[in-house]
Formats: structure tokens, C-alpha cells, sequence
């Protein structure tokens, strides 16, 4: 099964709805990018967190309806992306309080 580019938006924008707004500027969310479908997940959403372009938390939603959130850190010299935490089966009513919990905004 194939995702569209309108179904990719549309995946990122529910993921953005059920984060919430509050949670996304206390994380200082920024740069938010839609992600497209692969091995295992329907769509996501990425944003760069911690007013700094070398972390970000990518939320992955997941073929069974759950979702993977990992914290990635970006070095500096060489743009190598390493996912320091990761979270799977996560469901939308506890999403809010993984992503402010893996960003370190406690």
C-alpha cells in the first residue's frame, strides 16, 4: 500500500494535532517536515527541538496505528544523525508526554 503526498500531509498534520501546541513550543519545536512512508511506518513528522539545529525527534507512525518517537542528535562535524532514545508502540493519548520527555524539556 502506497501513501500519496496528500495522505504524507495529512499524516504529519494529525501528528502535529495530537502532540499539541503547547507541548510543541515548550519543546521549542521549529523546522517541522513531513515524512514520508517506508519500511514499517504509514508517514511521520520531524522537527529540530532545544533551539538548536543538532537535535531533532522524528514521531513515526507505525502500520498497527502506534507510533516510534526517537531523539536524534546531530554531530556538528560530520551531519552524522545518531538516535540517542527511542520510544516504540507508542499510542496518540501518551505522544504529548514522550516527545516533551525525550526532548529534556522536564
Amino acid at each position: 500500500m502506497t501513501t500519496t503526498t496528500s495522505e504524507t500531509l495529512e499524516i504529519a498534520n494529525i501528528i502535529r494535532q495530537q502532540i499539541g501546541i503547547g507541548t510543541l513550543m515548550a519543546v521549542g519545536a521549529r523546522d517541522l517536515i513531513a515524512l514520508d512512508e517506508n519500511d514499517g511506518q504509514r508517514g511521520g513528522l520531524r522537527f529540530t527541538v532545544n533551539r538548536t539545529r543538532l537535535t531533532r525527534i522524528d514521531v513515526r507512525l507505525r502500520w498497527n496505528d502506534t507510533y516510534t518517537v526517537e531523539y536524534v542528535k546531530i554531530n556538528a562535524r560530520t551531519h552524522e544523525a545518531r538516535v540517542v532514545e527511542s520510544r516504540d508502540e507508542v499510542y496518540c493519548d501518551v505522544l504529548a508526554d514522550v516527545v516533551y520527555t525525550l526532548s529534556g524539556s522536564r
